[in-house]
Order: C-alpha cells, then sequence, then structure tokens
C-alpha cells in the first residue's frame, strides 16, 4: 500500500532455483529450505508458486508482461491474468512436482499463451475468493456503530453504516498453512482493501483506530497479537502477512498500537507479572516483543547508522547489493507497471510505506535518514520505557529512556534545518538536508517536540505549504513527482497525523477545519461511488490516476481511510461541527 508494494524475491540467485529450472523436463523440483534472508533459525519453507520454473519464467519474461498488457487492453475485466499479485499469491492446484513433470520442457521453452495456460490449468489465481473469510458476527457481534449514538446527519449517517459493514466484508482469517505465499497467524483481521488480500504494518494502525470507534476491539486486539505471533516465529514484523515480505518490516508502529490499545482500556499490563515472575500473558509477550524487535531489527542490522546515530530503511535480501543481476520483479504493481529493471532499491522504498515517493527519495532511498522514522522510533524507546517501568523493568527502561535522549540530540543535530525552522530528511551519503518539506515534517508536531508557542507557529506555516488555501487535504509533498506519494497525493495517515497534530497544540478550530475538509472530499466520493478510496487528490478530490509507471490504481475499501474517517466524525461530533459537514454534502452536484 500501500501503499506497500510487493517484491517477490525470485530465487534464481538467492537460493539456487537454477538447478529446479535445469531439470523441469524430468518433473525434479529441487525442495527449498530457509532463504539466507530470512532470520537465522527460523524455518520458512519458500511456497511452489515462488520455486515453480515456469510461474519464474513468467514473471521474468518481458514480453509476457507486454502479453498480459496487452490481453487487458483487449479483454478488460474478461482477461484471465490482470495482476502479477495474482500470480505470485496464487493457491497451488496440485503437487509441484507432478504440475512441471507433465510439461515435459523447458520453462524457457513455452509460448506466453502456452505459460498462461499452465498458470490456470496448476493454480488458483488470488483475489478475495482465495481467503478464508472471518463471519465478524460469529467473533465480535457489534450490531451498529456507536458513533451512531451521535446524532449524525444523513449523509455522515450513511458513511458511518457502510464503514461497519465493510469491516466485515474486510475481514478474513489465515490460521492454517494453505499453500500459498500467505503467513499463517493465530486471529483474524482487517486487509486494506481491493486488490490487497494480506494485512499490511502501518496500515493496520488506523484501521485499529477505526475497529476501536466501531466497536470491534476483540478484533483490535487481535491483530496486535497476530504482529507479536509472526515477530516471534520469524524474528521480524514484516511488511505484511505474505512470505516475500519476511525480508523487510515497515514502519515501526507496534508500540503506538499498543499504546492505543492500553489507552483503551483493552490491554492490561499488570498481567504481565505474577506475582514475582513473568507470565506468558498477551502482555507479557508484547513487552518481550517491542524490546527484542527494537534490538534485532533495527539497531541489530544496517537500519542503524551509528555515525550519525539515526536510522534509515533497509532491506535483508541484499541479492542487489551482492549481485547486480538479481532478478527482482515488484507483483504488487499492475502488469503495466512491473519491470525487470526492479532493484533493492525499490524494495527498500517499500519498507518506508511510501510506495514510492521519488520527490524525497529519488532513486536511492537508503541514503536517507528519514524524518517520520525517526521520530517514530524516538517515541518508541520512550513509550517502551514506560511499559517497562510499569511491569518492574527498571533496568531495562533506564536502557530505553537514555536511548530516546541520544536519539534526540541526534535527530537535532542531523534533521534539524535552521533556516526553514523544520525537520527534513537528510542523505547521509552526501551529507546535506532535503529541500522537499513533505508530510513526514508533520511527525515532531505530532510527538511535541516542539515548545507550544513555537510549535503553534511553525506548525501553522507547515500546513500553509502542505494543504494549500483551497485543497481538501494534506499534500505529501510540496513537490509534483511521478509517484503516488509524492505531491498531491492525499493520503488518510498523514491527514490524520496533521490534525493530531493541531489537537496536541490546542489549535482545535483547524484541526476541526482539516477534519471538514478531508471528510467533504472523501464522502463527496463516496455519494458519488459509494466507495472509500486509498488516495485522492488533494486539490479537488479526484480519483483519476494517471497511467504513469509509479501508480497502481486507486483501490477503495479502504482501511485507513475508513478509520481515519470515523475518527474525524467522532471529533466534528463532539465539536458540534457535522451540521457544516451536512450543509457541504447536501450542495455537492457533482465533479
Amino acid at each position: 500500500m500501500m501503499q506497500s508494494q510487493i517484491f517477490v524475491i525470485i530465487f534464481v540467485a538467492i537460493v539456487g532455483l537454477s538447478g529446479a529450472k535445469a531439470s523441469s523436463c524430468r518433473g525434479e523440483v529441487k525442495r527449498f529450505m530457509t532463504p539466507q534472508w530470512v532470520s537465522p533459525g527460523v524455518k520458512a519453507k519458500v511456497p511452489d508458486v515462488l520455486r515453480d520454473p515456469f510461474v519464474i519464467e513468467a514473471l521474468t519474461r518481458e514480453d509476457f508482461r507486454l502479453f498480459l498488457l496487452d490481453s487487458v487492453s483487449r479483454e478488460g475485466a474478461k482477461a484471465p491474468i490482470q495482476d502479477f499479485k495474482q500470480i505470485a499469491d496464487a493457491l497451488p492446484r496440485r503437487r509441484l512436482d507432478q504440475a512441471v513433470a507433465e510439461v515435459g520442457r523447458e520453462a524457457q521453452t513455452l509460448s506466453n499463451q502456452e505459460l498462461v495456460d499452465y498458470i490456470l490449468k496448476n493454480y488458483r489465481l488470488a483475489d478475495a475468493g482465495v481467503l478464508a473469510r472471518a463471519d465478524i458476527n460469529q467473533i465480535e457481534p457489534v450490531p451498529q456503530s456507536p458513533l451512531l449514538n451521535y446524532r449524525l446527519g444523513n449523509w455522515v449517517a450513511k458513511a458511518v453504516v457502510e464503514i461497519h459493514r465493510l469491516w466485515g466484508e474486510l475481514l478474513f482469517k489465515s490460521d492454517r498453512d494453505d499453500g500459498s505465499t500467505l503467513l499463517k497467524v493465530p486471529k483474524p483481521y482487517v486487509v486494506a482493501g481491493g486488490r490487497f488480500r494480506e494485512f499490511y504494518y502501518w496500515d493496520s494502525f488506523w484501521i485499529m483506530k477505526g475497529l476501536l470507534l466501531s466497536g470491534y476491539s476483540k478484533i483490535a486486539v487481535g491483530m496486535l497479537e497476530n504482529f507479536v505471533y509472526l515477530y516471534e516465529r520469524y524474528r521480524i514484523i514484516p511488511n505484511g502477512n505474505r512470505f516475500y515480505y519476511l525480508s523487510r518490516t515497515q514502519v515501526p508502529l507496534f508500540i503506538e498500537m499498543v499504546t492505543l490499545l492500553k489507552d483503551a482500556g483493552v490491554l492490561d499490563f499488570s498481567r504481565a507479572i505474577r506475582g514475582s515472575r513473568v507470565s506468558n500473558s498477551l502482555e507479557a509477550r508484547i513487552i518481550k516483543v517491542a524490546d527484542s524487535y527494537f534490538e534485532t531489527v533495527w539497531l541489530g542490522t544496517p537500519r542503524y547508522k551509528a555515525e550519525q546515530g539515526l536510522f534509515g530503511f533497509f532491506d535483508n535480501a541484499r541479492g542487489g547489493e551482492t549481485d547486480p543481476n538479481v532478478i527482482v520483479v515488484r507483483p504488487e504493481a499492475h502488469i503495466r507497471e512491473s519491470r525487470l529493471e526492479e532493484t533493492l532499491d525499490k524494495r527498500i522504498m517499500a519498507e518506508s510505506g511510501l510506495d514510492f515517493s521519488y520527490t524525497r527519495y529519488g532513486t536511492q532511498p537508503g541514503n536517507w535518514l528519514p524524518v517520520e522514522l525517526n521520530f517514530i522510533l524516538y517515541d518508541y524507546c520512550g513509550q517502551l520505557a514506560g511499559l517497562l517501568r510499569e511491569v518492574g523493568q527498571t533496568t531495562r527502561a533506564q536502557v530505553y529512556s537514555e536511548r530516546q535522549a541520544q536519539l534526540k540530540i541526534s535527530i537535532q543535530k542531523q534533521l534539524f534545518d535552521p533556516q526553514t525552522g523544520f525537520y527534513l530528511d537528510r542523505n547521509f551519503v552526501t551529507g546535506e538536508l532535503s529541500g522537499v518539506v513533505s508530510a513526514a515534517s508533520l511527525f515532531p508536531f505530532y510527538y511535541r517536540f516542539y515548545d507550544q508557542s513555537l510549535g503553534r507557529k511553525k506548525l501553522l506555516e507547515l500546513l500553509a505549504i502542505l494543504k494549500p488555501q483551497g485543497h481538501k487535504g494534506i499534500h505529501t509533498t510540496n513537490k509534483e513527482g511521478p509517484g503516488q506519494w509524492d505531491g498531491e497525493w492525499s493520503w488518510a495517515p498523514f491527514n490524520e497525523i496533521a490534525f493530531q497534530s493541531l489537537v496536541r497544540y490546542g489549535l482545535h478550530k483547524e484541526a476541526g477545519d482539516l477534519a471538514l475538509d478531508y471528510l467533504e472530499m472523501t464522502l463527496r466520493n463516496f455519494q458519488k461511488t459509494g466507495n472509500f478510496y486509498e488516495k485522492q487528490r488533494a486539490s479537488d478530490g479526484g480519483l483519476q490516476v494517471p497511467r504513469n509507471s509509479e501508480i497502481y490504481g486507486n483501490e477503495t475499501g479502504f482501511g485507513w481511510t475508513n478509520g481515519s474517517s470515523l475518527i474525524f466524525i467522532e471529533y466534528l461530533a463532539k465539536a458540534g461541527r457535522l451540521k457544516e459537514l451536512e450543509q457541504r454534502l447536501d450542495h455537492f452536484r457533482g465533479y
């Protein structure tokens, strides 16, 4: 999403798939163990679809991509394969050795149509139908949204009812291995929506917020438990619950999720200790995972830049660094976007969640110290220190307090721009601060890094840059670019971070104004189409995505848009400003 782009690592160079490819005509497919980029000691068998020589031939053949693209253009919705992601996440219909043996030819000798026929015969293409739906009413029956207890106008009430229904539509489970790339987790979860058939790390934070407002606290806790389980099993909180995400994590909002649920009263850390002994409760597991995740995934990898004392994004599958000929494809992108030239750099940018932001990172995202990442980890240390003290681990708490203090010094030294008064990304290779102002610069306000009087002044200055007069949402960056996280594309999480920053600095009217504008844009699109969208154009609420190589479409559903919309609705209801929103919506006559 997000959203996070999916990169399937083709194992030709990484784990020796060439052996399987060479023997495909004899029906011999090498049995694969854990790829080298998965944490040591972790067992993670490569799914059949990612070690099938014919699937690999298809995913790495440029003329096959063009063949599918032509098929989509000619046949539209009837095209048999419309998305590389459908292939990468497909379920096998039978054993791989049987499927390969039946062909009796080398993969590279098949025509494009023969590859399509092979895939359709031996795999069930991924769509919502291949996932196991979870019945929300059996897990946590909530007949209607608690927000309907407020006096909502017609259009707002319709939106709240629809979002409440959508949580059930977006709820799935993967509590058993199904042979696909989907990772098993113990609890049901809400997917983002659209073509995304798995949950994503940072998306889940805003989804959890929406679930709590909708009365689904049990489901929200279950989603957090899934992250705990994934770390315990794989030693990483992955980008999402797919096998190929085990090479990277994502924006580390784990502690934010924990605090959200703790403040909602659905986590109780007194359960983490039982007498003088540590319990096996979820809360005790959370503490252990939060500590180990910081130590191993952040401090224990090249994500930590010791010379600067700050962090950057990374990808554990370093094939592109040691062998420039490693082939990587990006099947989450639409067929028209996938190219064989995908690189390690794009996997690194996907870890940032901003896939892709060329105005911020250019083509070398691994060279940057991003503002939001370092502020999130700064706060992570502080919140984890508090939790450790709460459960009596005072020595460990002191370690994190000291880490937070050191991060504060490094952030001030490395990321503060005295000319603008904002915190900006720094390229640690060139030593230069970025000249691009982005929504990431909101995070220092979100974490109250500025003092109160200066913070109010600078926050309003920043909003004037990121939300020009008359625009309905926060721009991702102040500079237009080819990525969907560039320019005026407006995303729910950054709008909500801006809103919360205004609230935290006591700018309540401005917070309400932002909530009104964002909801007007979002609910106008709901009026027009009946859907909630992943991203919207800030200037006019437009949804049409340009057909360039870095924007995959505009998905509906949509998890974090739903969550942020409910946050804004509740705020306006409490502030008595929903009538203003209804008046704007009543006068809407379409774009």
